[in-house]
């Protein structure tokens, strides 16, 4: 019985790890993006266009 329980114990310590984990990592990426939302649009024209060259010098 009492490897019953340590499996138990483990089991629930590595889900918790991992909801911090990825409770961790959304909030980075929720914050990350919340940060940049007031960055410089990026104007297409001024992008490379995939059907002609880049110009080469």
């Amino acid at each position: 019985m009492d490897n019953h329980n340590d499996k138990m114990v483990a089991i629930i310590g590595l889900l918790s790890a991992a909801l911090i984990a990825v409770t961790l990592l959304f909030s980075l990426t929720w914050y990350n993006t919340r940060h940049h939302d007031g960055a410089e649009p990026v104007i297409l024209s001024s992008c490379a266009s995939a059907d002609r060259p880049a110009s080469v010098p």
